[in-house]
């Protein structure tokens, strides 16, 4: 099943993240998996529960919340709320629907940024997993460019583009995450079956544990202003990801 794979994925970026920021053990773990999704809640919970003995999330308190799917329905033209994709329509009973929730990217990259100036370790990063282009977002990509900018946060994407599935809101799209992972010094990465998963965010996490915090004070002083950077090494077998720039914003005392 899909969902072990998914579980030891979940306890890598646990472990890697207890590693990197100190913390000895896990006391409540929330997770989300939409209705839609293709995730057996259960076996991903029994598959956490299997691995976790021994482990940070040992005796951790293991929340999985899942929102309804959204539907339109052809007969009485109602968007809808649907826990599978073979439920009728609530208000009709009609078979006729469409899936409609779509994945919201752009919204849960907002969502995500707002705690980060407010964190206390500062190594930290945001992981995307999506299976399907953005269509559900209050926010577009062109709102989610500046907000990176100003964040201090690497952002990582994995893609799952698996040519079986059937798609709620259409494959996912590597470009626009691109447009958001590379401006930040993370990547995207296009993965094609389940299974692809924990070795995805292996390479992510080995990736935050080799990484270096370089600072240097601005010529421009904190002009407010979006500045580009490139960061080299003069050995050149190195391979080196950083972010494309910053924004010279003044410190909250005024410097």
């Amino acid at each position: 099943m899909h969902e072990m794979s998914l579980a030891g994925g979940i306890l890598k970026i646990v472990e890697d993240a207890a590693a990197r920021d100190g913390f000895a053990r896990v006391s409540r773990l929330v997770l989300e998996a939409g209705a839609l999704a293709g995730v057996e809640v259960s076996a991903l919970r029994f598959a956490l529960e299997a691995l976790s003995p021994g482990t940070l999330l040992e005796a951790a308190i293991i929340e999985i919340e899942q929102p309804a799917g959204r539907a339109w329905c052809m007969l009485c033209s109602q968007n809808v709320s649907i826990g599978s994709r073979t439920d009728p329509c609530p208000c009709c009973g009609g078979w006729q629907l469409t899936p409609t929730g779509g994945t919201a990217v752009y919204d849960a990259v907002v969502e995500s940024l707002k705690p980060f100036a407010q964190r206390s370790h500062q190594r930290a990063a945001i992981v995307i997993v999506s299976d399907g282009a953005d269509t559900a977002s209050d926010h577009s990509i062109a709102d989610i460019r500046p907000l990176v900018r100003r964040a201090d946060a690497f952002i990582y994407a994995i893609a799952i583009d698996a040519p079986s599935r059937r798609p709620v809101s259409g494959r996912p799209d590597p470009y626009a995450l691109r447009e958001i992972t590379d401006a930040s010094g993370g990547y995207t990465e296009v993965v094609h079956a389940s299974a692809d998963l924990a070795p995805a965010t292996a390479r992510i996490a080995d990736e935050l544990n080799r990484q270096y915090l370089l600072g240097y004070a601005p010529p421009r002083g904190a002009d407010g202003k979006y500045h580009s950077i490139r960061v080299r090494t003069r050995d050149t077998s190195f391979r080196v990801r950083a972010r494309r720039g910053y924004v010279a914003e003044p410190y909250a005392d005024g410097r």
